[in-house]
């Protein structure tokens, strides 16, 4: 410093200039690199911690401060929701937290403490069970629970059902482990739940699917769940997704962005055959312009600037739809909350006589 000082020994303003410039350079640096850290990942830790390290102290070892959270964006997954209250599986550790439904931390640890201490909460606070009809709402990748708030609102304002908003890590782990995670969730329901329907936007809907080829070959010994209602799809990848197939060469391209877009970029061929056709009802809402032209310019035929229309078909739908909206505006867009709630109850998305089915193919093979 002493050769950057002037006769006087003042700092010239140049070099104030050049430290703060030296200064900003570090900082985005480290903003990059927790950038990384916590949005784009996995980023690869090692081993994962052992499932029982936090099992081997006492529950009353471990102190909890009620301390607010932001409800778990890209590195929790529920494994357990009770109203607003969830049991979330952190992506890197795999340690557990109970979050109240003011996404306060309410106990950590593992999956059976977090367990013990909500069922102690209900007891205190008198909390009901969740009875009657669940309607699990999913979210698409990139996202969180909270993109599917305009949905929520909508069901939660024109039904009695029990809205469950999902959240799963999108981008730390592939459609296996997500659908193991939702596997989890709708074991984890109240006994009192009789019927389970589903909302999902984009990727959310290949997690149903692959929840529905989990359990339809047994893995893990599951078995369908008797409760399944009806599921309608929003802007469902069902044919795969060429906005996802145009970074099947960046290098590096897991580690960035997640196993999940690295499957429906690298995998799809791989990918499809692990993704069930639902048995029950099932509806499809696309986004597009109703014409052969479409939205994004780079993509083939209608779209919705994000996935075409014809990828979103899934022969043996029972209704199909397409609204004049972006790919994200239809879990917003009001024409779509009425065509989902109405599928719900009804198996229609505007009336019996406009139904659009997507028939299965059942001639026979040359």
């Amino acid at each position: 410093m002493e050769s950057e000082r002037d006769l006087h020994g003042n700092v010239p303003r140049r070099a104030y200039s050049e430290m703060a410039f030296a200064v900003r350079g570090r900082i985005v640096a480290l903003a990059t690199i927790v950038a990384a850290l916590g949005w784009f990942g996995p980023i690869p830790l090692g081993h994962a911690w052992p499932p029982d390290w936090l099992a081997q102290s006492e529950p009353s070892a471990r102190w909890n401060i009620a301390s607010p959270t932001f409800g778990g964006l890209q590195t929790w997954t529920d494994e357990l929701v009770f109203r607003d209250w969830r049991i979330q599986r952190q992506a890197l550790t795999g340690h557990y937290r109970l979050l109240d439904d003011q996404d306060h931390r309410r106990a950590w640890g593992t999956f059976q403490q977090c367990r013990s201490k909500l069922d102690d909460l209900k007891q205190q606070r008198q909390l009901a069970p969740v009875r009657g009809t669940v309607v699990l709402v999913l979210h698409g990748l990139f996202r969180s629970r909270h993109s599917m708030s305009p949905m929520v609102e909508a069901l939660q304002e024109e039904s009695d059902w029990t809205v469950i908003n999902v959240s799963y890590a999108s981008t730390r782990d592939g459609l296996e482990g997500h659908a193991q995670a939702l596997a989890k969730v709708m074991e984890n329901l109240d006994p009192e739940v009789t019927r389970i329907h589903f909302v999902a936007h984009s990727m959310g809907n290949l997690i149903i699917r692959r929840y529905l080829h989990d359990v339809d070959v047994g893995r893990g010994g599951r078995s369908a769940d008797p409760r399944l209602g009806r599921i309608v799809m929003l802007a469902p990848p069902n044919q795969g997704a060429r906005t996802a197939e145009a970074f099947r060469h960046v290098l590096g391209l897991e580690k960035m962005v997640g196993k999940s877009t690295a499957q429906l970029a690298r995998d799809w061929d791989d990918l499809s055959e692990t993704l069930a056709t639902p048995a029950g009802e099932f509806g499809i809402l696309a986004g597009g312009k109703n014409d052969d032209q479409g939205i994004n310019r780079w993509l083939d035929g209608d779209d919705d600037f994000v996935v075409t229309v014809d990828e979103t078909r899934l022969a043996g739908a029972i209704d199909f739809m397409i609204l004049p909206v972006y790919h994200r505006q239809i879990i917003k867009d009001p024409l779509a909350h009425q065509c989902t709630i109405r599928f719900l109850k009804y198996g229609y998305f505007v009336s019996p006589e406009a139904q659009h089915p997507l028939p299965i193919d059942v001639s026979p093979q040359p």
